[in-house]
């Protein structure tokens, strides 16, 4: 504003003030960005929008050519008039890059929400997270093709499955896997606060629930009359745990460090004192007959 003000000074330019509001809504902060972004606002009076790149990365991030037609926040309303004419272009190159991942394998990010894997395929059933594939994970059959995947990660998704959709899921991603493709699962501890902060997560998932889905260990406890619940064999579905690393709560984390205790001896506590385990990271590898 400074140069257009020394310009009017001089008495040989006729300009008009307009109201800051013209040009710096929405503001920069938190509650502009998400004005902007996320929520359905108008703004009348301003003749041109800041996008704020550096504080809004995070959430322009995910408005794409498939999402920006049905969000309806100020940005999506102006950019949609935009991209039409570019959307066949966008759908032809996903299509490409579709098929060029299929012929080696697709690696997919499932129930993605904001965490995207760049040069994976990011699918979600929320379209405000902006996925390259929108369907859900939980409702009939996945549009992939069969033995078509060789790498697949679930971050903080099985917690939030009811048992047909659980069942369902990995039925699923047994069928699109190939075989010795790698499934690598994030879950909450659910004794972790963390756990029932979220009002999303309805079912505790352990170590233990994973073994469940190994075939093998399914028959040897059919045989012993173990009373474990054979869901590999029940499922027709084959996963075996390759890798389970146990990341604690950041605060006994930091406590354990600062007694010197061993992580055995602290683990043991476990048993009796909430909170200390935050996530369980677990690697699955499909298995699969061999093809007669």
């Amino acid at each position: 504003m400074v140069v257009p003000q020394r310009l009017m000074d001089t008495g040989r330019y006729r300009m008009k003030v307009l109201e800051p509001e013209a040009f710096f809504i929405p503001s920069y902060d938190t509650f502009g960005i998400a004005d902007m972004f996320i929520d359905d606002r108008e703004y009348p009076d301003s003749l041109c929008h800041h996008l704020w790149e550096f504080q809004s990365w995070n959430v322009v991030a995910r408005i794409n050519e498939r999402n920006v037609s049905t969000l309806r926040n100020p940005y999506c309303k102006i950019a949609k008039h935009r991209i039409a004419e570019d959307a066949d272009l966008f759908q032809r190159l996903r299509e490409t890059e579709m098929r060029n991942s299929a012929e080696t394998g697709l690696r997919v990010n499932l129930g993605c929400g904001v965490r995207r894997i760049e040069g994976w395929v990011n699918i979600d059933h929320e379209p405000q997270s902006g996925p390259d594939m929108l369907f859900d994970i939980e409702q009939g059959a996945w549009p992939l093709e069969d033995d078509s995947v060789i790498e697949a990660n679930a971050s903080q998704v099985l917690q939030r499955l009811p048992t047909a959709s659980f069942r369902r899921f990995f039925k699923e991603l047994y069928r699109v896997s190939k075989d010795g493709a790698v499934v690598h699962i994030r879950v909450s501890s659910p004794t972790n606060y963390w756990f029932w902060t979220n009002p999303e997560h309805i079912r505790p998932v352990l170590p233990e629930t994973m073994h469940m889905l190994n075939k093998e260990l399914c028959r040897s406890w059919m045989i012993s009359g173990d009373l474990k619940t054979p869901l590999g064999v029940y499922w027709n579905v084959d996963f075996v745990m390759d890798k389970c690393v146990i990341t604690l709560d950041p605060k006994f984390a930091a406590e354990r460090l600062g007694k010197e205790v061993g992580e055995e001896e602290f683990m043991n506590q476990e048993r009796y004192q909430n909170i200390i385990i935050a996530e369980y990271v677990m690697d699955l590898v499909v298995r699969k007959p061999m093809a007669e």
